[in-house]
């Protein structure tokens, strides 16, 4: 019974091994690709006004410049139809940025209101 139990599990772990890098990075919380990052970014502000740790001004704020990032995005892909090295380069670094700002907002002291 036991050596069932055992092969079992091998057999699970092994199965578990040959699924996709993308589909792993889901099941452990991580959002790979700029479209994952945006929409990790987006429930962040989202919770962030739930939770009352950003204002509605602040979430305004951070809305926007996820939009100029949306955008910018979509001219990127529109002028070659995929992202060069460069081209992802910048919008990671925009995305980073933007990362540190949701999070310096998120974490300062003013309080907006709970939802």
């Amino acid at each position: 019974m036991r050596k069932i139990a055992l092969l079992a599990a091998m057999a699970s772990v092994s199965v578990a091994s040959l699924s996709t890098p993308e589909a792993n990075a889901q099941q452990c919380g991580f959002h790979s690709g700029v479209n994952g990052r945006q929409a990790h970014q987006q429930s962040r502000i989202w919770q962030g006004v739930r939770s009352g740790q950003l204002t509605r001004q602040e979430a305004n704020v951070l809305q926007q410049r996820q939009k100029r990032l949306a955008m910018l995005e979509s001219r990127l892909r529109d002028s070659g139809g995929t992202l060069t090295a460069s081209e992802r380069y910048r919008l990671n670094h925009e995305l980073n940025q933007l990362n540190r700002q949701i999070y310096r907002q998120s974490h300062d002291r003013q309080v907006g209101f709970r939802n």
